[in-house]
């Protein structure tokens, strides 16, 4: 039995780059963000179009999904914060969503996820909305004011979580994979 503890093996993981996109699939510091946020495909053929929409508003994110359900299997990768410009008003992110069944592509970029406060929530974020969100962005707005984030993985799961003195926490999240 080794003396390494779950803990030590998370952070050692973690500082290698390796996180989890969704579908199964696996991207690493040095790979292709838009290449290794595709979901792994069945067969080399690509569905007709008539089916790819039917299929794309029919997709669920699991990996969102399984972190709204089940929040106890992840553990905080990144932590990105900042202060409200009201602690009594919404913050809207513009470039995530939190329901884990897709719709449209066009419907999802003009999509605003409320986070109220003194609550918390699970989103993903959108890689494909401009070059911002590419490299790992979020956009956020609230009373006029509008915002951006940075996390170091696009398309990464974030918890958010708003504070009661107006700082709004985002904690992207990594599986907890169990031995």
């Amino acid at each position: 039995m080794s003396n390494l503890s779950r803990r030590d093996a998370v952070k050692m993981v973690a500082g290698l780059g390796i996180v989890a996109t969704g579908a199964g699939v696996i991207a690493t510091r040095g790979s292709d963000s838009e290449a290794a946020a595709k979901p792994n495909q069945a067969s080399n053929h690509p569905p007709a179009p008539d089916q790819q929409s039917e299929a794309d508003a029919n997709q669920i994110d699991k990996e969102l999904k399984r972190a709204i359900e089940n929040p106890f299997q992840y553990y905080f990768l990144e932590k990105v914060s900042f202060q409200a410009p009201k602690t009594n008003r919404a913050v809207f992110f513009t470039s995530a969503y939190g329901n884990p069944e897709r719709e449209f592509q066009e419907e999802r970029k003009s999509r605003e996820e409320r986070l109220s406060p003194s609550t918390m929530r699970v989103f993903r974020a959108i890689t494909d909305q401009d070059d911002f969100t590419r490299q790992g962005g979020v956009y956020w707005k609230s009373e006029g004011t509008t915002g951006q984030i940075q996390f170091e993985h696009p398309g990464v799961l974030f918890l958010a979580l708003f504070g009661p003195e107006g700082m709004v926490h985002c904690y992207s999240l990594f599986h907890l994979f169990k031995c």
